[in-house]
């Protein structure tokens, strides 16, 4: 079963989209990192882009906060490094776990959704000029427009 045009445009510019700001974030970020932090009685959440990556990190305290006020809030930070993560950064945490992602691995497996969607519209679009059926890609030539596909049997889309 082939994707939808309309998925497959979805899939190709999102894709391509995807991958320029995951690009621009690499740029950006070896010396400044953008995040949110939360803290609540019992542990501590961040989630922010900085050198060149996404880093989820979570802290849980030994004894929890005498209050039960949440904290959060967004930060920017200039950092003293001015290096880019091209891998996964492992550190063991004592009180929590933290998870590295580098932006380059979505960008990468975007890029990679959008080349092969963008060959299957290519395939689509060639098919469509020779008049071929869509699915199996068949020459229809002679054939009525409304009539099915005789090898796959798949109805010839409506002009």
């Amino acid at each position: 079963m082939r994707p939808h045009p309309r998925i497959r445009k979805t899939i190709m510019w999102g894709g391509i989209c995807l991958a320029v700001v995951c690009v621009a974030l690499i740029a950006l970020t070896p010396n400044r990192g953008w995040g949110v932090f939360r803290t609540t009685q019992t542990h501590a959440q961040s989630l922010r882009i900085t050198e060149g990556a996404m880093v989820w990190d979570v802290t849980t305290f030994s004894r929890p906060a005498p209050t039960e006020q949440t904290y959060t809030h967004m930060f920017a930070d200039r950092l003293p490094t001015s290096k880019v993560r091209w891998w996964f950064y492992p550190q063991s945490v004592r009180a929590g776990w933290r998870r590295d992602l580098p932006l380059w691995m979505p960008a990468l497996a975007s890029l990679i959704a959008a080349g092969f969607a963008w060959r299957l519209d290519t395939l689509a679009r060639r098919r469509e000029r020779m008049n071929a059926c869509p699915s199996c890609g068949y020459d229809r030539t002679g054939l009525a427009p409304s009539s099915p596909c005789p090898e796959c049997g798949t109805n010839a889309p409506q002009a």
